[in-house]
């Protein structure tokens, strides 16, 4: 009887072992990728580009992972949230352990999850693995390609003044804010210094950068599972050599152009907020939902645009000989994804 009663408690103790940690497994610090395996990390949407970039990195540095919301021995399980409200509520009240994030959402989910810290800077580890020198070409510089060939003076003299001001947030960041906020952001509710060097903007011309994004969209292609019903985030193949612009270094000077500038709300469009701050000529900047940039460059609202690089590809391949598919005229964020994790 003593016995039988033994192997009851010991069976209700491991049930009470297992809900408290649930399928999750468990939390704790990580120094290596290969110790989150057995672990569960959430990100932003299937297949979309935080994932993609995530299961990149895991299986160039061979850990293996498989797609689950359930911890499993010997494997990172990768499970999604619908957007970073959803992972930082999942990580504050307990139900992840780990999520990835990007700028200026990672900043956010430390200054309101207890215990957590910034484990892993995914573009560091990208960058480490392909030996790349400042990470991966998350969004791109594009313009239209009729406008392109039409203002080449009005083109040179954006770019020109994109380069230089591109990282002026990371040290005006409350004039960035103002600014951006005056153009329509309504998803960046902070800006500091350090959430701006964090965003990791910058820029590098498409014609020094074509191979380096070749090869990302390469490797986000690559770990697509077509029997989950994920489709290529590329638009099928990787874009030819005619994607890739040439910054223009002549061209008639023109007076009273306009031109119709677009970015992404978020850690994207904070690389135009020195230019939206000093009036750049022309320029009517409109900083839209995410999901709107898309649109915006495919009708050919958009002049010029910041865009996610992969979908400046997938645009381009649909719009190709129209006049209006958009060409890359270069890098300007080179990642700002995180993984955050309970300590």
């Amino acid at each position: 009887m003593k016995k039988r009663l033994f192997c009851v408690v010991c069976a209700v103790l491991m049930a009470l072992s297992l809900c408290a940690c649930g399928d999750k497994g468990p939390k704790g610090k990580v120094e290596e990728l290969s110790e989150l395996k057995g672990r569960v990390v959430y990100s932003i949407g299937q297949g979309q580009v935080p994932d993609l970039v995530l299961r990149s990195i895991l299986k160039q540095a061979n850990v293996p992972y498989t797609l689950s919301d359930t911890a499993q021995s010997g494997k990172v399980s990768l499970a999604y949230a619908s957007d970073g409200v959803q992972v930082i509520g999942g990580l504050n009240s307990g139900a992840y352990n780990y999520g990835v994030l990007g700028e200026p959402a990672a900043t956010n989910a430390l200054s309101k999850v207890q215990g957590s810290s910034r484990m892993f800077d995914l573009q560091e580890l990208y960058g480490e693995l392909k030996h790349a020198e400042k990470g991966f070409p998350q969004a791109v510089l594009v313009v239209k390609k009729s406008f392109y060939e039409a203002h080449p003076a009005y083109v040179k003299a954006f770019v020109e003044a994109f380069a230089a001001g591109a990282k002026w947030s990371e040290t005006n960041a409350a004039d960035a804010l103002t600014a951006l906020k005056n153009a329509g952001s309504t998803q960046i509710a902070a800006l500091t210094n350090d959430i701006a060097k964090n965003c990791n903007l910058g820029f590098k011309a498409a014609t020094d950068a074509k191979q380096e994004i070749k090869t990302f969209f390469e490797d986000i292609n690559g770990v697509i599972d077509a029997s989950q019903g994920e489709e290529s985030p590329i638009g099928g193949s990787v874009p030819d050599d005619a994607f890739f612009a040439a910054v223009p270094t002549t061209g008639a000077e023109e007076s009273g152009l306009s031109a119709n500038v677009y970015a992404p709300d978020g850690a994207p469009a904070i690389a135009f907020a020195k230019m939206i701050h000093d009036t750049f000529a022309g320029a009517s900047f409109n900083i839209v939902a995410p999901n709107q940039i898309g649109p915006a460059v495919t009708t050919g609202n958009a002049d010029i645009a910041i865009m996610p690089s992969n979908a400046a590809a997938t645009v381009y391949g649909k719009k190709k000989g129209t006049g209006s598919e958009p060409l890359c005229l270069g890098v300007t964020s080179f990642g700002n994804l995180y993984l955050i994790g309970k300590e």
